[in-house]
């Protein structure tokens, strides 16, 4: 699973962003990578941690975040996900093939 954040408006608001789109700035295609990406744009370290640390607590595994500090990934089972967000799981994919629960 993956859970994420959106920042649109955090980028709306940046001027970098408008500088690399600008073909009169010495900015311009000059992409940020993924590290960069989430160092500027992205949640704290402190942020971070208490979300992974809340995911391990709720028996989830296989923790990672993103390069880009924008995305978590983990691994659990369907009565995990059920138990710590209070909700129920109908369909999902595997593989980029959809499923559904019986």
């Amino acid at each position: 699973m993956k859970i994420g954040r959106v920042l649109a408006h955090k980028l709306r608001s940046c001027n970098s962003w408008s500088e690399q789109l600008s073909k009169d700035s010495p900015n311009f295609h000059n992409w940020l990578t993924p590290e960069q990406f989430g160092k500027q744009f992205g949640p704290a370290d402190a942020d971070i941690q208490t979300v992974t640390d809340w995911l391990a607590h709720q028996g989830f595994q296989q923790i990672k975040v993103g390069a880009g500090r924008t995305a978590i990934e983990f691994s659990g089972n369907v009565a995990q996900v059920r138990n710590a967000f209070h909700t129920e799981i109908h369909q999902f994919n595997v593989n980029a093939n959809p499923a559904r629960l019986t």
